[in-house]
């Protein structure tokens, strides 16, 4: 999804880079075709607990947190938004579709195909500025701990911070707030683990 060169301007590391390289193909995995900036947030986290164990879930285990609880209310959030969205997307890929060939045609399938390529390109387009706008936030979280590297760590603040209600609802039920990641955190570096 991204190259080097693309996420040149932040100090990532390369557990990032493969992290947000994810959320591409595991948001099509899923069914989004369009992604909104919560489903981003959701799909970040839902790919950091299918990453190695890094930082983040290290503090994570340090919060005490049942990492397989935490995966199955992703996944069942990631159904719920994926349902939510269903038809949405319906209605906009026919709207695409008519708007470039006669409605009253049958539907042609290589007519499809073509009419959904430039929507297809748009959503990419689209979900990489929500990528880079939430790993702005992941760098933030980095400045104000001082870091100059954007981890994993930093991932899962951001997603503490940008959580919406019904994340936010997930992450509550299993203890996870971002002044206790934060401090988590800052017990595993102080420690000397990285």
């Amino acid at each position: 999804m991204f190259c080097q060169d693309e996420l040149r301007s932040l100090p990532i590391t390369d557990d990032v880079h493969h992290i947000v390289n994810q959320i591409g193909g595991r948001a099509a995995g899923r069914g989004f075709v369009q992604t909104s900036f919560s489903d981003v947030v959701l799909l970040t986290l839902w790919s950091l607990l299918r990453w190695e164990h890094k930082l983040g879930i290290v503090a994570l285990e340090r919060l005490r947190v049942n990492l397989v609880d935490l995966s199955q209310d992703v996944d069942s959030r990631l159904k719920s938004r994926r349902n939510e969205t269903k038809d949405f997307e319906r209605q906009e890929l026919r709207r695409q579709y008519h708007e470039q060939v006669d409605a009253s045609d049958p539907i042609d399938r290589d007519k499809l195909r073509l009419a959904l390529v430039p929507l297809f390109q748009q959503a990419q387009a689209d979900l990489k500025t929500r990528i880079l706008d939430f790993l702005t936030q992941a760098k933030a979280e980095s400045d104000a701990l001082g870091h100059t590297w954007i981890g994993s760590e930093h991932l899962l603040l951001a997603i503490c911070t940008l959580a919406d209600d019904g994340l936010a609802a997930i992450l509550k039920k299993h203890g996870i707030d971002h002044d206790s990641a934060v401090a988590a955190i800052n017990a595993i570096l102080s420690g000397g683990c990285r």
